[in-house]
């Protein structure tokens, strides 16, 4: 599918996280917006970066169905699972990451519109040995 994707990452650059988990992340989100894809419009994201109480941030925002990645119809649907149930737990995957190294995500959907995600890292998160930061 064809996706236009704008990015900013001129306020911060190189994302000091986990490198493979910060590729998912962005794979997840992605994905989001052209299975949720609304017909008849090309899937767009925006993404940038910038710093809010001096942490590092991560805004994704596209133009899908507006639906919020939560898996909480996937768990009665295990026998006949499909590619949203999938992404949803994908989701949930990332956020539980996310929190686990005290950082914070939210997520908006307006129906229509599209889906908002903001990541805010915690500035401190030590990279496992043999891991690598982002340079965007």
């Amino acid at each position: 599918s064809d996706t236009d994707i704008f990015s900013d990452f001129s306020e911060i650059p190189v994302i000091k996280y986990h490198g493979d988990f910060l590729e998912k992340i962005f794979v997840t989100l992605i994905k989001h917006a052209v299975v949720n894809k609304i017909e008849g419009r090309r899937p767009a994201l925006d993404i940038f970066t910038y710093y809010d109480d001096q942490q590092q941030c991560l805004l994704i925002k596209d133009n899908s169905q507006g639906q919020l990645l939560m898996p909480t119809h996937v768990w009665a649907r295990q026998n006949n699972p499909d590619q949203h149930d999938d992404l949803a737990l994908e989701f949930a995957g990332i956020k539980l990451q996310i929190e686990a190294l005290n950082g914070s995500i939210s997520v908006e959907g307006n129906s229509g519109i599209g889906t908002t995600v903001r990541i805010k890292f915690w500035s401190n998160t030590p990279l496992v040995s043999g891991s690598n930061h982002v340079v965007i």
